[in-house]
């Protein structure tokens, strides 16, 4: 195998690196389209994993000259499938949606701070006082609860106890 300098230049590998990058770009455009907006949300571990594949194959598809567009698009078409059909099992089937998802966690119940779930968590006092902020919480006992949700938001829950009850089902308390 030939050694080669770090600053070569080989103009086909930077012209198949453009076109394939180019090539791409507009695949991932074309099948998000296609098959929804869940990317571009706040992440869920789910989300953020098949965001992470997705970028993975991206790069390896751009930067590679071995693997050709045709293969690198079916193997990230079949990421694209994978996800969307992950996701409309998930909301037919409660038992998949708690395998891929992280379920929500109290944090703070009627202005009592729960320290085993914040430290469970890893959520800051800083953080919740953030979001308590966000929401311009005027006094602590406007507070009903706080939730960590399962993509990593932080939501505060002011009024209606009997509302913000409903709300807490099926929360980690």
């Amino acid at each position: 195998m030939e050694e080669r300098s770090p600053f070569s230049f080989d103009g086909d590998t930077v012209l198949w690196g453009l076109l394939s990058a180019s090539l791409v770009f507009i695949l991932v455009i074309l099948l998000t389209r296609l098959f929804g907006l869940r990317s571009y949300a706040r992440l869920s571990t789910f989300d953020f994993a098949f965001t992470l594949a997705k970028g993975a194959l991206i790069a390896s598809i751009a930067l590679n000259d071995d693997i050709g567009f045709i293969e690198g698009a079916l193997a990230l078409l079949t990421i694209y499938i994978f996800e969307w059909l992950t996701g409309s099992l998930r909301n037919r089937y409660q038992w998949i949606n708690r395998l891929v998802s992280n379920k929500p966690v109290l944090l703070m119940y009627k202005g009592e701070f729960l320290v085993k779930n914040i430290n469970s968590t890893r959520v800051s006092y800083d953080d919740i006082y953030f979001a308590m902020r966000q929401v311009d919480v005027q006094c602590m006992e406007d507070v009903y609860a706080v939730v960590a949700e399962p993509t990593g938001q932080i939501s505060v829950l002011t009024g209606n106890p009997a509302t913000v009850e409903k709300l807490l089902e099926g929360v980690i308390r």
